[in-house]
């Protein structure tokens, strides 16, 4: 009772402050969607609401659009079990925290603001509504999105976020090729990645193979282009720590079978993740493997094609803890290396819609496989996907967000 009172005198206290910008709640057990909904209604200059651990905090109310300026929504080791769709308003919005809300099963929408997304250990999310609109995933400019341990995530949800990764890696690495040798160079501050359950490299990696290492053969790309770094991808067993970091090695291949290293895990690439409790599919792009951005470097590409056989090895790895040591106890079951083309940064939008269909007729052969092992009671409405011409992408678009949310 004692806590009740002081939380009904604190919610009227804190509603005085209306320019407050910054609300952190920490294991609250008083506090609930009524009681949220009050704050919200008060507190209209929020920048960061932090709600963590507050286990009797079970939705996010809908007047939650009415915190205009807010940029940080953390709920962390909330009992939420919903997010209000009203959130795909709040345009601000760069990051999304909901980790550790077992009880969450679906998520809205989101704003095309949002940089920053994660939902780790959500062991009851089952949908997730990823934007399929062209224009809304070309806008986007996500920087970390992952859905570690979310194991309940149905196929469509699965595969709405596939789409999104391709789109958005695929378009954060040529807006940044673009303004490198300019007075305007955008710095990523890191790796931009995505993390979701799986156990396939998505079939847009041109280079892919189940095992942990992958050739790519430089001979054999594009005509007239340069490569300008690398889209990577590893699919990685169970981790038991929660201290993990995903890498890869770089060799270049001599004429006599020789190979010279072009990095390793200290300036290479790698990601950090904690444990995964099954396979993963772990994308990302590394600003530091951009090789126009090298500068560093004392002899470019070019020199040392010349000298070597135009080939690059790519060897991936796990380790845990502090000590940067390969984990041979952890298994890496398949691995992808995308290269990005100078040419590709112009042609990409066009490029889109050719891979679209593509896309879209996979996952039709794929779920028509999966559709003939359902059981009578659960036979799903048959998919046909009609043909598109070029210059179609937004229908197509518009169809494949049709097909995968029936």
């Amino acid at each position: 009772m004692a806590t009740l009172t002081f939380l009904i005198l604190f919610t009227h206290s804190i509603l005085a402050l209306r320019s407050l910008r910054r609300l952190h709640i920490y294991g609250c057990t008083q506090l609930d969607a009524s009681n949220l909904h009050i704050l919200v209604n008060g507190l209209k200059s929020l920048e960061t609401l932090k709600l963590e651990e507050c286990r009797n905090l079970f939705e996010i109310p809908d007047n939650i659009n009415l915190l205009s300026s807010l940029r940080e929504l953390l709920l962390k080791g909330t009992d939420i079990e919903s997010v209000s769709a009203s959130i795909k308003h709040l345009s601000k919005l760069e990051k999304l925290d909901l980790s550790d809300c077992r009880r969450l099963y679906s998520l809205p929408e989101l704003p095309q603001s949002i940089k920053e997304l994660y939902a780790i250990n959500c062991s009851s999310l089952e949908t997730v509504m990823f934007t399929l609109s062209a224009v809304e995933m070309l806008h986007a400019y996500k920087l970390h999105t992952t859905f570690q341990n979310c194991v309940k995530l149905d196929q469509h949800s699965l595969s709405a976020i596939g789409v999104n990764a391709y789109v958005n890696i695929k378009k954060v690495a040529y807006d940044q090729f673009s303004t490198i040798g300019t007075n305007s160079i955008k710095f990523l501050g890191g790796p931009v990645d995505f993390i979701y359950p799986g156990s396939e490299v998505p079939e847009w990696f041109v280079y892919r193979t189940t095992q942990a290492s992958v050739t790519v053969d430089l001979s054999s790309s594009v005509p007239c282009s340069k490569i300008m770094g690398f889209i990577f991808c590893v699919i990685v067993d169970q981790f038991t720590s929660n201290d993990n970091y995903i890498g890869c090695d770089c060799y270049m291949e001599t004429g006599v079978g020789e190979r010279v290293t072009r990095g390793h895990m200290d300036n290479w690439s790698s990601i950090h993740a904690c444990e995964f409790f099954s396979d993963h599919v772990c994308l990302w792009y590394d600003e530091k493997c951009c090789l126009k951005n090298q500068e560093c470097e004392s002899e470019s590409i070019e020199e040392l094609m010349a000298s070597y056989n135009p080939k690059i090895s790519f060897e991936f790895f796990a380790k845990t803890g502090s000590i940067w040591e390969k984990r041979i106890d952890i298994m890496v079951n398949g691995c992808g290396v995308c290269p990005v083309y100078d040419t590709e940064c112009d042609n990409f939008f066009k490029q889109m819609e050719l891979e679209l269909e593509m896309t879209l007729q996979s996952m039709a052969t794929k779920m028509s496989s999966k559709e003939a092992t359902l059981a009578p009671k659960q036979v799903c409405k048959k998919l046909i996907f009609p043909h598109h011409q070029i210059g179609t992408w937004k229908n197509a678009t518009q169809e494949l967000k049709d097909i995968l949310f029936l």
